[in-house]
């Protein structure tokens, strides 16, 4: 076995970090695009709130969730890092 591959840094949590990052990013161009045309007549909606104030605390929870999936994700490659030695 090659110890120069075994200690070598694995690039998955980057790659799973950028693809949530870029989710994210989706959801809030969605969040902003949503916001530029006129909202309904009504004061908001059912819990009255406006439309924006619920989609900023919806955002604030897909980041929540996206961080707890990164954290999910790349336990497996901490483990195995911890258990290397160096």
């Amino acid at each position: 076995m090659n110890l120069a591959s075994a200690h070598a840094p694995s690039l998955r949590p980057t790659r799973l970090g950028l693809a949530l990052f870029t989710v994210y990013v989706a959801l809030y161009v969605a969040f902003v695009g949503a916001l530029l045309f006129p909202q309904p007549a009504d004061d908001g909606t059912q819990t009255g709130m406006p439309y924006p104030v619920v989609g900023g605390f919806g955002l604030i929870g897909a980041a929540w969730l996206l961080a707890v999936i990164y954290a999910f994700g790349t336990k497996a490659d901490l483990t195995v890092s911890e258990q290397g030695g160096c």
